[in-house]
């Protein structure tokens, strides 16, 4: 027991003799004892024992159950955020799974997890002779642990060495055993973290948490009235009083999506079939977001600041797309919707995570229904930026006659001091097939607002089918910033257009035009080639205005000979404040086969000569030179013995000339005219063999070597040598090519 001040433990005793004085008279003045500050079943039960509200583990034996049992998903903890130097207390009072007539079950185990994951206490088995740990009754449970208030529970406790900030969290198991999936319900429970202030340890609320709670009410007809706190991805925290749910057993997770994790923003918060979710890919009810049974400790959670909206406007970009521009100072989700003057089209609404800084929502300028909006159309749009948008999808509750209160904690104001609107409620169950047991409507996407007696999204009679169970969402946020602007579309505004003039012969033209409300210097555009290489850049550029139009004509020449090469060419242009407001257009033409020049190439390997035919076949002269490459890529003037050739029009010309290969085995050669730059031919040519073979004869005719084959004409002048004297005849026969000659040899 830690010491207090004497003045404060009396002022406590005396607080407590009055409360205990109304405990006997009636269990309903419980409610006194609201100043007291257990963190557990205070909360659940709304501070009132006759209420029902308990932490259960493995409802119905389901092992997918798994809240705060050994090893469970990191969702599924009981976590419990503290410094360095605290203290935790805890006390339990567990129950076996028979709601009608429970009974206290002494087989649950616990221990106590440090952020590392390492085991800091226990195991301990929690029983109702533990002495330290136990509850004994509502009373202790809602006043907390008797080292800090009088009248409270013996609880067990953990001294937090020092250190930087975590979670630790707390693990349960049946008989110990991870194995073991049988129903415990925690009749009460208390889970406190206390500091040292410097004369006496004091209490630290909103440190328990948990991303998927498993609770029950143990009867199908018995309320919930507890209010919970979530702490949005965005640092806001709102809390939702149940308002009586009848739910029985249930599970309460928050997250920033909906009923499921896939799909559209639209699709993901509609209500829907558990099995329905999990076919199309997606999570039902996936935990986000930590949820509270306080308002979250503002030193480890603290209040977020709400964005503002910087700039929105809906642009024309092009005939039938449009940017919907928004600039935020902090990302978030908006939504946004456009309505029209002419009751002929439905309102058009869009959904969006945005990022800080400039944002662009495509529009395909088609209303709700999918119909073209004509041009002249009046459009109104309306933004709202969802600041703390939680979403809490509930699987298989039974009743909500009441519907939800949502209150919003903090912030409670903008940047600029004005109060921020209360959270209004929404929903949308329209894929649910019981639309009248729909208490107040199918959907609101507008917005309810509870009322002092009810609250909003009510229904009855669901949560029948425990194979494939209804996953209820409902939603809410803040800071439904509106802003109008009236739209007359014009959409010709952002059209740029393009086309190819001239597509083959010696050159491509392109032209493109744009009005001159489009900056000059916000065009690009790029020209691609099928296979790459036909075209050089571009050679000329011209620029003329008519009215109020630009147009532009480029030229490219086609630098190689082609065959069916496919030209594509794109033109975009980009609004110099809207950067996202851009219209682009491509055009593409096929440069048939045209060839003003045909070369031949023929080789004589015996003499390493070749022979070029040339025939020009247009309607220019022409100067062809020869350019040679060891790789193909980077090609020099040719260093072999042909001259360039100059060729009339409607001429040929034959040439011939010897390849020097120079230490190389292969050499790649094309033809190209010096005129216009164009690649006529190209060719690979190979070194020929070095090896050659002889046959020596006598002169008699006899063969004396038949087909020998040496390496060069020393190794042959070497056999010749070691003949005796007389007359022989010499035949070398190399690359397909013969030489007879005739040796007199006198020693």
């Amino acid at each position: 027991m830690q010491n207090k001040s004497a003045s404060s433990t009396n002022r406590l005793k005396n607080i407590f003799r009055r409360a205990s004085c109304y405990i006997k008279n009636s269990i309903k003045s419980l409610s006194v004892l609201s100043f007291l500050f257990a963190e557990g079943t205070r909360e659940l039960m709304n501070n009132n024992c006759a209420n029902h509200g308990y932490v259960q583990i493995w409802d119905n034996n389901d092992p997918l159950r798994a809240f705060a049992t050994y090893n469970c998903p990191s969702y599924y903890r009981l976590n419990i955020r503290v410094a360095g130097g605290e203290r935790i207390y805890m006390g339990f009072h567990v129950n076996n799974s028979n709601d009608a007539t429970p009974t206290i079950a002494n087989d649950v185990w616990f221990r106590l997890v440090d952020p590392n994951d390492n085991i800091v206490m226990g195991p301990i088995n929690i029983n109702s002779s533990m002495g330290p740990g136990w509850i004994n009754t509502c009373t202790q449970a809602l006043i907390g642990p008797n080292a800090l208030y009088v009248g409270g529970y013996n609880p067990l406790v953990y001294n937090v060495p020092a250190g930087p900030a975590g979670d630790y969290y707390i693990e349960f198991a049946v008989n110990n055993n991870p194995n073991i999936y049988q129903k415990r319900v925690f009749r009460f429970f208390d889970i406190t973290v206390a500091r040292w202030n410097g004369s006496a340890w004091v209490e630290k609320k909103g440190r328990l948490w948990s991303k998927k709670w498993d609770l029950t009410t143990r009867g199908s007809t018995n309320p919930f009235v507890g209010t919970l706190y979530t702490y949005s991805s965005d640092s806001v925290v709102t809390s939702f009083d149940f308002n009586g749910m009848r739910p029985y057993g249930f599970e309460v997770s928050c997250n920033s999506f909906g009923a499921s994790n896939v799909g559209t923003p639209t699709n993901r918060r509609r209500s829907d079939y558990r099995q329905n979710i999990i076919n199309n890919g997606g999570i039902p009810a996936a935990p986000e977001y930590p949820v509270f049974l306080n308002d979250p400790d503002i030193e480890f959670y603290p209040t977020g600041i709400v964005a503002s909206i910087d700039s929105f406007s809906v642009i024309p970009c092009t005939q039938y797309g449009y940017c919907i521009y928004v600039s935020l100072s902090k990302a978030g989700q908006v939504s946004v919707t456009l309505n029209f003057n002419n009751p002929i089209y439905t309102p058009r609404n869009f959904i969006a995570n945005l990022n800080a800084g400039s944002n662009c929502i495509s529009w395909d300028g088609k209303d709700g229904n999918g119909n073209l909006v004509a041009n002249g159309t009046v459009v109104n749009a309306i933004l709202d930026f969802q600041t703390g948008l939680t979403h809490l999808p509930l699987v298989d509750v039974e009743h909500h006659n009441n519907g939800f209160k949502v209150i919003l904690v903090r912030p409670t104001h903008k940047p600029n001091s004005t109060p921020l609107p209360a959270p209004k409620i929404y929903w949308d169950d329209v894929l649910l097939t019981d639309p009248w047991n729909s208490l107040d409507g199918v959907s609101n996407l507008t917005g309810c607002t509870p009322t002092p007696t009810l609250g909003c999204h009510r229904w009855q009679n669901r949560g029948i089918n425990n194979a494939n169970p209804e996953v209820i969402n409902t939603w809410w946020y803040t800071n439904s910033e509106q802003h109008t602007f009236v739209l007359n579309i014009d959409s010709t505004k952002w059209k740029i257009n393009s086309q190819i003039s001239s597509c083959g012969g010696s050159y491509v033209e392109v032209k493109f035009y744009f009005l001159n409300e489009i900056p000059t210097n916000s065009i690009n555009w790029s020209i691609n080639t099928t296979p790459s290489g036909l075209l050089g850049q571009a050679s000329d550029t011209t620029i003329t205005t008519n009215g109020d139009t630009i147009f532009f004509t480029l030229h490219f020449p086609i630098t190689i000979n082609s065959s069916s090469v496919t030209i594509a060419f794109s033109v975009w242009s980009n609004n110099a404040q809207y950067t996202y407001c851009q219209d682009k257009d491509t055009v593409y033409c096929v440069v048939l086969s045209y060839q003003d020049v045909k070369i031949n190439l023929e080789q004589t390997v015996c003499s390493n000569s070749f022979i070029v035919r040339i025939k020009n076949m247009g309607s220019e002269p022409d100067l062809i030179i020869l350019e040679t490459s060891k790789d193909s890529i980077n090609y020099i003037d040719n260093f072999f013995d042909f001259e360039s050739v100059y060729i009339e029009p409607k001429s040929e010309k034959t040439v011939n000339f010897r390849a020097d290969f120079k230490e190389t085995n292969y050499l790649y050669l094309r033809f190209v005219s010096d005129f216009y730059g164009k690649i006529y031919a190209q060719y690979l040519i190979t070194k020929p063999s070095q090896f050659y073979s002889i046959s020596i004869y006598k002169s008699d005719g006899s063969v004396l070597i038949s087909s020998r084959i040496v390496a060069d004409e020393d190794e042959e002048r070497s056999i010749i040598s070691s003949l005796p004297s007389g007359l022989y005849f010499i035949l070398e026969e190399k690359n397909g090519c013969s030489n007879l000659r005739r040796v007199l040899i006198a020693k």
